[in-house]
């Protein structure tokens, strides 16, 4: 056969339509590492039945397209456990490098985060509330701030059952009371400068926070050791009623004495005397007197008034004046039968008002 002079028609390559010899009629070009370069081939068979390779198939190169997307392809390259706060906190860093020779971020690396208590326990602090407290100064006393106590309750945290506090001014949580300290005491006198057996104890209020600092009060306590009491006690010791060669006077006299063995004055006396007729009932005489009375068997007794006639004389009328008018005589009369003297009352000018007892 001369082929020299009739060559071999050349193959005849037309696009497939339908899948040959179980290759797509389309796929994707991929390069090293079996990664998309982008490109779509597509299928074509040899239509030419002279051609040395009839009915042979192969790919063409359809270009660039979207059917074929370079995607790129993150692999883990390293990993590590967060530390951003300083501890672990549970969740696990990825860093991660593009493997794909065509992707745009290929050999770019990036990091994503996890969630991995496992390999990467929690380690930040849990901080719990466990009690509260009023501060104090360097002197004991309150100063108004609020103390709030917390522990750290994450067993995995470095700082597992330490303590942090938080401090906030609550003057009305937190008050600062008085604070009363003795300075200084002394023993209680009289007006006259006796010991009255009392020691006063002088507390003062130290609290430099209190409303009242500064301010003192007196603390009194009985303490006849330290502030003997020797102040007069007087006691009665005796009594009696007084007397003179005519009997009792009513006076009752109560005698006094000092019985005080820490006093000045210890076992002097004084008498104090009080008018006291029912104690002692004087006789009839100191006591039975004015217009009518007399003691008759030593009782004082209130006569009667009897007239005795009248006289017509110069005197002294208390509704006329001086002049000459009728005057009733009259006396008292006791018991015993005797009279007292004549009293003279005028009756004007009518003598008969005088004849009746009254």
């Amino acid at each position: 056969m001369n082929t020299s002079v009739c060559p071999v028609s050349p193959p005849d390559w037309r696009d497939a339509s339908t899948s040959i010899y179980g290759q797509p009629v389309q796929k994707c070009e991929t390069g090293t590492g079996g990664y998309n370069t982008g490109r779509l081939l597509q299928l074509q068979i040899n239509l030419n039945p002279y051609s040395n390779s009839y009915n042979a198939t192969q790919y063409r190169d359809a270009g660039i397209s979207a059917a074929c997307p370079i995607n790129a392809d993150w692999q883990i390259v390293n990993s590590y456990c967060d530390q951003s706060s300083g501890f672990t906190n549970g969740y696990k860093i990825l860093v991660e490098k593009d493997m794909n020779p065509y992707s745009s971020s290929s050999n770019s690396q990036r990091t994503r985060t996890i969630y991995d208590p496992t390999n990467c326990p929690d380690a930040s602090p849990n901080w719990q509330f466990s009690y509260d407290y009023c501060q104090m100064d360097g002197n004991g006393f309150y100063n108004f701030y609020h103390v709030y106590v917390y522990v750290d309750v994450n067993p995995n945290s470095v700082t597992y059952n330490n303590q942090t506090t938080t401090i906030w001014y609550e003057p009305y949580a937190c008050p600062s009371p008085p604070s009363y300290q003795y300075v200084s005491s002394y023993c209680e006198t009289d007006v006259d400068g006796i010991n009255t057996g009392f020691k006063i104890n002088i507390y003062q209020d130290m609290n430099p926070y209190s409303t009242s600092y500064g301010s003192r009060y007196n603390n009194y306590v009985y303490d006849p050791v330290n502030c003997p009491n020797n102040s007069p006690n007087y006691q009665p010791v005796n009594s009696y009623c007084e007397t003179t060669v005519s009997g009792n006077t009513g006076f009752y006299i109560t005698v006094y004495m000092d019985i005080n063995g820490s006093s000045s004055t210890y076992g002097e006396t004084y008498t104090n005397s009080v008018y006291n007729p029912g104690m002692c009932p004087p006789p009839c005489i100191y006591t039975c007197y004015g217009e009518g009375y007399k003691c008759v068997n030593n009782f004082c007794e209130y006569g009667v008034k009897k007239s005795f006639g009248s006289v017509y004389q110069w005197g002294y009328d208390p509704t006329y004046g001086y002049g000459e008018y009728w005057f009733c005589i009259f006396r008292y009369e006791w018991s015993d039968g005797s009279q007292g003297p004549d009293i003279l009352i005028s009756s004007g000018y009518n003598g008969s008002f005088c004849f009746s007892e009254i």
